[in-house]
């Protein structure tokens, strides 16, 4: 059960919370910043875990994240240049499906909209006085 005292992290928690992140978003589709933040400190013990609301209550959290990607990045495509040529198709594919998805739920919105409409219209009329 935990309590309810503030809890500061040390480098080295945050440096783990960071490092379970990234094995994440290996993964798993990437969450939401703050999903992915909860997901993360998992890994601290409970009593070491606080309750976020906000992304902006943990501002390292992402700062730290990018800078490990982009160091992980980096030193892989030093190594291998292919890594580059399919980071960057994936990337390409990530943005896709994210602009896909966010369709569908622009026509699943115009889908219950339409339905509703629909079965006002379909309904037949009530007696006065029963719903």
């Amino acid at each position: 059960m935990r309590n309810n005292q503030k809890v500061f992290w040390t480098e080295a928690e945050k440096a783990m919370v960071v490092a379970q992140a990234i094995e994440v978003r290996q993964w798993k589709l990437p969450p939401s910043p703050l999903d992915l933040f909860r997901e993360a400190q998992k890994v601290l013990p409970e009593n070491r875990q606080r309750k976020v609301r906000a992304i902006a209550e943990v501002p390292w959290f992402e700062e730290m994240v990018n800078a490990s990607l982009s160091e992980r990045r980096s030193s892989q495509a030093k190594s291998d240049p292919s890594i580059s040529i399919m980071r960057d198709g994936y990337a390409v594919q990530q943005k896709f499906l994210a602009e896909i998805l966010l369709e569908l739920r622009e026509l699943t919105d115009v889908m219950r909209e339409v339905g509703e409409r629909v079965s006002n219209q379909v309904s037949p009329p009530h007696p006065a006085g029963k719903p």
